[in-house]
């Protein structure tokens, strides 16, 4: 089995006690004027874009959304321009379906964020844009504004984003500084088109900064005169004992959840194409005329949606079993972290004092872990980046096969 980077999937990991708290602190630069535009198709896809409505980051919220966005340019265009691609491509795989439906059906919701002038402006050119592609498709749409997210759901969503956000660093965030750190981490993970690798990277990145810290905690005890051999033994077990229980809830997520090869995964491709089947359909019932051969197109689409959702249950029945098994990895987990976290309190003070004075070189490793951080997941996980991507083309080349 392929050896993950480094994988953790509990987000647990408490500060490390006030001596040596650097916590890998951001950059303060100066902010950028974002603003946070998501487009729900039932694909659901978030784009953030700057002062002059050029898109800076595209991101897809839902496997769907990957199909839509995977293999097209969307970033460095207008606004108008990304809606304008994100529709047409929905249109194009039948997620917008072309016929004879009730405009409820194909219904598009769209959240600005920003000030209420700006964002009524923004709104309303976006609406301009998405109707005058409706139109070309002569597909019967509706457009309806979604409520932007408030402060404190966007803290949760950044928080989502990136793990190492203290509570603290999050309180003290406005609405741009948290859109900025949105932007940032969609850029890094921008390439993975897949749900669950992108909780890999999140998780794996909170993992290694936090382990860096240990690491360069570590090298700071080990370099004690030998009155502290006791301390540095007993610190290095810790923190073995806590990498060890980590790779078990590694081997557990990759086993069962990534691993293109796992039983979750078959299933999944196999719900793949119940929806290929199902979106197929639903394109024929509304392209005919009304007569018996569209009431039996009707029936076979009712047979088709139950297809889906029974697969659709199996898949989920499935992620519930891993996940108690994971949750049994976590609590042990838990249970290490707290001791590690306990005997660091209980360190003396000369120890502390040398942990103090390397405070700057823990944050410096820390920071610069960060910073190489993708380049070493791109490279760990490159089959699988690969797979996914492929996997997502193909979905949208049959999509678009099968609504010809």
């Amino acid at each position: 089995m392929k050896k993950l980077f480094k994988l953790s999937l509990v987000l647990v990991m408490v500060a490390l006690v006030g001596f040596f708290l650097v916590g890998c602190n951001k950059n303060n630069k100066k902010e950028e004027n974002m603003t946070r535009v998501t487009v729900d198709i039932n694909p659901s896809i978030e784009i953030i874009v700057d002062e002059d409505d050029k898109v800076v980051s595209v991101t897809a919220l839902n496997d769907e959304g990957n199909i839509i966005i995977v293999g097209e340019t969307i970033i460095g265009k207008t606004v108008e321009e990304a809606v304008n691609i994100i529709v047409s491509v929905a249109t194009e795989t039948g997620y917008l379906v072309k016929g004879e439906v009730e405009a409820s059906e194909n219904e598009i919701k769209v959240s600005v964020s920003g000030d209420e002038a700006a964002q009524t402006e923004l709104y309303n050119k976006i609406k301009g844009e998405i109707e005058s592609v409706v139109t070309n498709y002569n597909l019967d749409a509706l457009v309806v504004q979604k409520e932007a997210l408030k402060l404190e759901a966007l803290k949760e969503l950044a928080k989502e984003a990136d793990p190492s956000l203290t509570e603290e660093e999050l309180a003290q965030m406005n609405e741009q500084q948290l859109l900025n750190v949105l932007k940032k981490v969609r850029l890094e993970r921008a390439e993975l088109y897949s749900l669950e690798l992108e909780k890999v990277y999140n998780q794996t990145k909170e993992y290694e900064i936090k382990l860096v810290e240990r690491e360069e905690t570590k090298k700071v005890i080990d370099a004690l005169d030998g009155s502290y051999q006791k301390i540095k033994e007993e610190y290095a077990s810790l923190v073995e004992s806590f990498s060890n229980v980590v790779n078990s809830v590694e081997k557990a997520y990759y086993d069962n959840l990534v691993d293109p090869e796992s039983t979750y995964q078959q299933k999944y491709l196999e719900l793949l194409n119940k929806k290929a089947e199902l979106i197929s359909q639903k394109e024929e019932v509304a392209n005919l005329e009304e007569g018996l051969e569209k009431e039996i197109a009707k029936k076979l689409l009712e047979a088709k949606v139950k297809e889906y959702n029974l697969v659709l249950q199996a898949l989920d029945t499935m992620y519930e079993f891993v996940s108690k098994t994971i949750e049994a990895c976590i609590a042990e987990l838990r249970v290490v972290e707290q001791r590690l976290v306990e005997y660091q309190n209980s360190l003396p003070a000369s120890v502390k004092e040398n942990l103090t004075a390397k405070a700057s070189e823990i944050e410096t490793a820390c920071n610069n872990a960060k910073d190489k951080f993708f380049e070493e997941f791109e490279k760990e996980y490159s089959d699988e980046i690969a797979y996914y991507k492929n996997l997502m083309l193909e979905q949208k080349a049959q999509l678009k096969e099968e609504t010809k």
